[in-house]
């Protein structure tokens, strides 16, 4: 039961709540400013001289892309006739022509008929190189580098071809006579394509098969073993998985063709094959250098970058060279150099773009 019946009011605010409005404001006190950084007192100049490390004999090693060469003495057994008539000053020339002479004569090469007026003649002439090892040491002296001795040879002639007895060797009791040819020489036009016939009916016969996508590659496959064959003209390369299979090919072969065995591969094309416990390593140290001696360029300043760093461009190249072929050799030749070395890739594009504008 309620003890009333009136309602407590509550107690005013003002009597539970304490106030909020301060009754005095805060002061605030403004520092003074710092004391003035004293000035400090001047440092005489300095007096010794700067020590660098060059003054010192500290250089860091110079890093220098491989296409470089060292002029070195000419070597007169390196010397390459130009003409016939320089024979006379270099005898080991005279023999490397009477070898060739004698295995055209050997293959029956063609035979001497008398001259007509009704002929159509044509000269030849010695042709003359080196044959160098892949350090650029002298490998041996001939007028063809053969791995077929005379591959151009094995073709039958199939036109009538007369042609002047050669130069230093016209027979004496025929001096008037002409050449009427009976197989091909180098320098006749249909000359290498009757000799990749020859060659490539004889792989094939044995059972190798051509490639479609390069038709100088040729494969072979027996009993889980694999050759390989690869011509260029008369230079070519062989491997396989069976040493028994490589040894029964290079018999076949040479029942054909007079072949020379050079051994293991260590250098085809101006690709220098190097072997290591690693693999096999390809080098084009010799193909630089040539390139280096055949654009007098032995003793030009080499860079550490395949190209400048500055951006150029070549001005219009039509008006001051005065052989563009050379410059399209020049670049065809490094192009080359991207088997091994393809860190000159851009700068040789590069300079590719200017060929068609000259």
């Amino acid at each position: 039961m309620f003890k009333s019946s009136q309602i407590a009011q509550p107690p005013a605010v003002h009597s539970i709540m304490p106030s909020i409005i301060p009754t005095t404001l805060p002061t605030f006190t403004i520092p003074s400013p710092p004391p003035a950084v004293p000035t400090p007192p001047l440092v005489p100049p300095y007096t010794h001289a700067m020590q660098t490390r060059a003054k010192s004999g500290i250089h860091k090693p110079r890093q220098f892309l491989s296409l470089s060469a060292s002029a070195t003495t000419p070597n007169p057994l390196l010397h390459t006739p130009s003409c016939f008539s320089d024979i006379v000053k270099y005898k080991h020339w005279s023999q490397a022509m009477s070898d060739e002479y004698n295995a055209l004569i050997s293959n029956n090469t063609w035979k001497l008929v008398p001259a007509d007026s009704g002929q159509h003649l044509i000269g030849c002439k010695w042709i003359f190189r080196v044959k160098l090892n892949s350090n650029g040491t002298l490998d041996k002296y001939k007028d063809r580098q053969l791995d077929i001795k005379n591959a151009f040879l094995n073709g039958a002639l199939s036109k009538t071809v007369y042609m002047k007895q050669p130069p230093g060797f016209v027979n004496s009791d025929y001096p008037s006579h002409v050449c009427l040819l009976q197989k091909y020489l180098y320098g006749l036009k249909q000359a290498p394509r009757t000799w990749f016939i020859s060659i490539s009916t004889v792989l094939l016969d044995v059972g190798f098969v051509q490639s479609t996508a390069i038709h100088s590659l040729f494969t072979y496959l027996h009993d889980g073993h694999t050759l390989y064959f690869l011509l260029y003209i008369d230079d070519m390369i062989f491997t396989g998985s069976s040493q028994h299979l490589l040894n029964d090919f290079i018999h076949k072969l040479n029942q054909h063709f007079a072949l020379t065995d050079l051994g293991e591969l260590h250098y085809f094309l101006g690709i220098e094959v190097i072997r290591s416990s690693a693999g096999l390593i390809l080098s084009q140290r010799k193909y630089a250098a040539d390139l280096l001696h055949k654009y007098h360029m032995e003793n030009t300043k080499a860079v550490s970058t395949p190209s400048s760093l500055k951006s150029s461009t070549l001005p219009n190249a039509s008006t001051i060279m005065t052989a563009p072929h050379e410059y399209r050799s020049l670049v065809g030749a490094l192009q080359y150099l991207f088997i091994t070395r393809p860190d000159i890739t851009y700068a040789v594009n590069s300079a590719s773009q200017f060929m068609h504008s000259l």
